[in-house]
């Protein structure tokens, strides 16, 4: 029994299942999705940032009364971003994440069958057209 890999986001996923599932061509295809991971680098750098967010955030929160424990002088930076702490709070949340996001999404849609590649939308940068799929799919169990 063949097993059918697809790396690739949930929409794509559900789709390409739902329309092998109504075809019957292939029962005992068993199709598999997992998600792609980024490179490890890509992986610090989104946990750097995530970590500088959070250091911000709790600044702005319990920032008084760091600066206060450690006995030293708040810098202007913190002074002004403290007058409009709210903003800073919601603009850093937004920001940090929409950054991690861009930088962990790979775009990666992949097809495999019994470890063969047989669709890369990392390589030829758009989606398999159904039909398109299907011939690759044929001509790969016939051989």
């Amino acid at each position: 029994m063949p097993i059918f890999d697809a790396h690739m986001f949930p929409d794509p996923y559900q789709s390409s299942l739902q329309c092998c599932n109504e075809q019957t061509i292939y029962p005992d295809l068993v199709i598999k999705g997992e998600n792609y991971i980024p490179n490890p680098n890509v992986l610090t750098i989104a946990s750097i940032i995530d970590l500088i967010s959070w250091t911000i955030i709790l600044l702005m929160l319990f920032g008084d009364y760091i600066f206060n424990a450690l006995g030293i002088a708040p810098p202007n930076l913190y002074l002004q971003a403290k007058e409009n702490s709210m903003l800073v709070i919601v603009m850093t949340f937004f920001l940090s994440n929409t950054i991690k996001q861009n930088l962990l999404s790979t775009g990666a849609f992949e097809i495999a069958l019994d470890g063969d590649l047989l669709f890369s939308k990392l390589e030829t940068g758009r989606m398999p057209a159904w039909p398109e799929l299907m011939r690759t799919l044929d001509v790969k169990l016939r051989t």
